[in-house]
């Protein structure tokens, strides 16, 4: 049997963009990690909470596979914020957690939309 893996490390990919003082790509890497595990944690959770709470078998796969295209077509379409609050909402990170996650993003937008001021 043959396996592969790709090891992702956050923490060394921000890490090299501190060290680096390339203030963008740390953000922006940051954001990211947060949208794509983020998403997965949340995914996992309702599969966990909604779908194996389904008794039937038969009715268990029939609703799990729509759901699952239901949930990633809604889940992509979601910002950074809206999983942060989720996350929290759901219970998947604390307080503390959830306020630094949220000043994580605020900071990236600054960087990313530095023009914009409110609603525009």
């Amino acid at each position: 049997m043959h396996l592969s893996f790709i090891l992702i490390n956050p923490y060394g990919d921000i890490d090299k963009a501190i060290q680096a003082r390339d203030w963008f790509n740390g953000f922006a890497i940051a954001v990211s990690y947060i949208e794509h595990f983020g998403t997965i944690k949340i995914k996992r959770y309702l599969d966990l909470r909604i779908l194996r709470a389904i008794d039937n078998l038969k009715e268990r796969k029939r609703v799990r596979k729509q759901f699952k295209d239901d949930l990633g077509k809604n889940l992509e379409r979601l910002s950074a914020k809206d999983i942060a609050f989720l996350l929290y909402a759901f219970q998947l990170v604390d307080s503390d957690t959830y306020l630094k996650l949220r000043k994580i993003i605020t900071e990236r937008n600054k960087l990313v939309h530095p023009a914009r001021k409110g609603i525009g």
